[in-house]
C-alpha cells in the first residue's frame, strides 16, 4: 500500500512525528484516525505547500531513527528493498501517465508541459545511480573498505544533489503535486503517484546521506 493510502493511525504508529505535524495544521487524530495523507491533501483549507514540507521532514526524521542502529550491511539490502525496488518499478507507469496527460489536456491551463521529459530524464540518472551503488558502493561500505572511497562517496552526495534539485522541478512543473479542481481521476492519481515517489525518495536520500555516506 502506497504511504499517502495508509490510515493516520498506522501511519503515525510507524512515523511517530507525522502527529505533531497533524497537531500544528489542526487536524485532529482521533476523529480522522481512519483517514490517509491523499484525503487529508484534498481539503480546501489546508495550507498545502507547508503541510508537505513539514511532512518530508516528518517523514525523514522518524525514517533515520528507524535505521540508526542497523548495522551497514543490512541498512544497504533494506535500502534496495524498500526503495531502489519500489522506484525501479514505478518508473514506467510514471512516465507513460504523464505523457497521457500531456497529451490529453495539452489546451489546459494546467497542464504539466514537459513532465514526462523531465521524468524521463530523472529516471534514468536515478536508475543509474542506483546501479552503481548495488554494484561498487553498498559492497564496499558493507566490507568496511573505507580506503580510497571519497570519489564514491562524492560521487553519491553529487547524484542526490541533482535528485532532490530534479524534485524541486517537479515540484514546480505540477504546482506542489496539485491537480487543477476539474481534474480527472486518471490526472489526480498520477500526482499523488508522483507526491508518494517524492516522499519516498527523500526518505531514501536522507537515510543514506545521513547514515551511509556521512563519512
Amino acid at each position: 500500500m502506497k504511504l499517502i493510502h495508509i490510515p493516520l493511525a498506522e501511519l503515525i504508529t510507524t512515523y511517530p512525528e507525522i502527529a505533531s505535524v497533524m497537531q500544528a495544521h489542526r487536524i485532529d487524530l482521533r476523529e480522522h484516525q481512519h483517514t490517509n495523507l491523499a484525503q487529508i491533501l484534498h481539503s480546501k483549507s489546508l495550507a498545502r505547500t507547508d503541510f508537505i514540507s513539514e511532512l518530508q521532514k516528518a517523514l525523514i526524521t522518524s525514517a533515520c531513527a528507524q535505521c540508526k542502529a542497523i548495522d551497514v550491511h543490512t541498512l544497504t539490502h533494506d535500502i534496495i528493498r524498500r526503495f531502489h525496488e519500489p522506484h525501479r518499478a514505478q518508473i514506467y507507469g510514471l512516465i507513460s501517465e504523464a505523457r497521457y496527460i500531456e497529451k490529453r489536456y495539452a489546451e489546459h491551463n494546467s497542464c504539466p508541459v514537459g513532465l514526462h521529459v523531465l521524468l524521463i530524464e530523472f529516471f534514468d540518472d536515478l536508475a543509474n545511480h542506483m546501479e552503481q551503488e548495488e554494484l561498487f558502493l553498498f559492497p564496499a561500505l558493507a566490507a568496511a573498505a573505507n580506503f580510497n572511497m571519497f570519489s564514491q562517496l562524492a560521487l553519491a552526495h553529487h547524484s542526490h544533489d541533482r535528485h532532490i534539485n530534479m524534485m524541486a522541478k517537479l515540484n514546480t512543473i505540477t504546482h506542489h503535486f496539485n491537480p487543477p479542481s476539474n481534474a480527472s481521476v486518471r490526472w489526480q492519481a498520477l500526482y499523488e503517484s508522483l507526491l508518494e515517489f517524492v516522499l519516498q525518495l527523500n526518505m531514501h536520500i536522507a537515510i543514506e546521506n545521513q547514515l551511509l555516506l556521512n563519512d
